[in-house]
């Protein structure tokens, strides 16, 4: 390498020999956010749904899913089979576990 005593490993290497010694790290200046809120700053509360803008979403989101795999479709897998099902998160873990076996 070129310059040893530049970049990460360098820099990692010093801090750790002047953490052994007791010398004070210098650490880095924080950089603040370009905003933050303080106690003058007033919030404007977000306008509320109306009724029928609730509603609507909730009767568009009933959706029919599949059912779930269970053991007795771990019997029928073979080696072609299609294990994409076996692996969501609404599978039990000991039918994702037979399938892969």
């Amino acid at each position: 390498m070129a310059d040893e005593s530049s970049g990460f490993f360098g820099r990692w290497s010093r801090r750790k020999a002047q953490a052994r010694e007791g010398q004070p790290l210098n650490e880095p200046e924080r950089i603040k956010p370009p905003w933050v809120p303080d106690a003058n700053t007033r919030q404007v509360a977000a306008p509320q749904p109306t009724q029928d803008a609730v509603e609507a979403p909730a009767q568009s989101a009933i959706v029919d899913l599949p059912p779930t795999p269970t053991l007795e479709d771990v019997q029928a897998l073979t080696q072609d089979s299609n294990f994409k099902p076996f692996m969501t998160q609404q599978v039990q873990p000991e039918v994702r576990n037979a399938a892969m076996k």
